[in-house]
């Protein structure tokens, strides 16, 4: 199975954009042998897709997104147990394997891991967004879809957490673990699997399909830690991602920054908020040509120009709340950006206005 086809919806169906990405109808054979298998009676799995049965015997036939969203919805409608998503991301998770599998593998922590997962996602999918935010308590993966994918929508969702799922008791070396999973759609008629597939505890009709996992969790340390490999992979999965788009660790960095007050960031408080270790956001940052340094000193620059501008506080009162041990310190970097003194900005600004 695969994730990687842009498909939009019209008026009930997928019309296949211009643009779109077509798939190897190798990529469905698992879906449809799985369902045949079940009883579904293949005409009626192919009916309407444009999909013969003599295609099956072949390799090397592309599959538009339309045909694929009509397989869907034909499997939706005559499949015997609508589980059948779950059930195949489960075996998508015990028979592929892939770089990037290897790369979150190899992270310190579950928390390290999600948030790495969330950078390089569109290594996996690019039908769907996948984020990662931690609080005190819980961390949060959410699910967005870029498109409505309407009846076929559970499909997928349950396709992506069986994998996430699979994969997490795999790499924590467990048989289950507490999440709670959350689903954007109602309950189906017939929901007894999902304690099967998933943990015991699933939400319907929510505001969007995430899954929380309990800070403890996050801490732990995965069974196939290994920073020697996790440094190689890195190389060629940032190698890859640079194809499609550039990492936003750099952005969400840079998002934590400007939450906490620039007197107590650090490293460590910031990796900590990322649940990783500051060895990984410091590489992580690298990799993109950034040092948290340089992102806390651009943090203070912009904070700096408007304080300064706002002319309500004292040199000093600025340089305390920007972290910097006295006015002295803070005159050097100011020059150091500006070329021009707090004072003499401070003048420049109120002589154009």
């Amino acid at each position: 199975m695969s994730l990687v086809c842009n498909i939009e919806d019209q008026k009930g169906f997928v019309k296949q954009k211009a643009e779109a990405l077509s798939l190897n109808i190798q990529q469905l054979k698992p879906m449809i042998k799985f369902l045949i298998m079940q009883g579904v009676d293949l005409p009626k799995l192919l009916e309407g897709t444009g999909i013969e049965q003599h295609h099956l015997i072949h390799r090397d036939i592309s599959i538009d997104a339309f045909q694929h969203q009509r397989l869907l919805l034909n499997a939706i409608k005559h499949a015997p147990d609508m589980s059948f998503g779950a059930q195949l991301g489960v075996q998508d998770f015990i028979n592929n394997d892939s770089l990037l599998a290897s790369r979150v593998m190899s992270c310190d922590t579950a928390g390290e891991a999600m948030h790495l997962l969330s950078d390089y996602y569109k290594l996996w999918t690019n039908q769907f967004s996948l984020n990662f935010e931690a609080n005190e308590r819980w961390g949060e993966f959410s699910i967005t879809p870029h498109i409505d994918f309407g009846a076929t929508l559970p499909f997928y969702i349950e396709y992506l957490y069986a994998i996430l799922y699979s994969f997490g008791c795999y790499c924590l070396g467990e048989k289950s673990v507490p999440l709670i999973f959350e689903f954007s759609y109602p309950e189906p008629s017939k929901s007894a699997y999902y304690g099967k597939y998933f943990s015991e505890t699933v939400r319907f009709n929510q505001e969007k399909n995430r899954v929380l996992l309990p800070k403890p969790l996050l801490e732990r340390k995965l069974v196939f830690s290994n920073p020697i490999l996790a440094e190689e992979n890195d190389k060629t999965v940032k190698t890859q991602m640079e194809h499609i788009a550039p990492s936003d660790t750099v952005s969400r960095t840079r998002a934590l920054i400007q939450k906490n007050a620039l007197s107590m960031v650090s490293l460590e408080h910031i990796s900590a908020q990322l649940c990783m270790s500051s060895r990984s956001l410091r590489r992580h940052l690298q990799a993109q040509g950034f040092s948290f340094q340089t992102i806390v000193d651009q943090e203070r620059h912009d904070i700096a120009k408007k304080l300064l501008s706002s002319n309500k506080q004292t040199i000093q009162e600025i340089a305390i709340l920007l972290g910097y041990n006295d006015a002295s310190s803070f005159s050097r970097a100011f020059k150091r950006w500006e070329s021009a003194s707090p004072k003499e900005y401070q003048l420049q600004q109120h002589q154009k206005s």
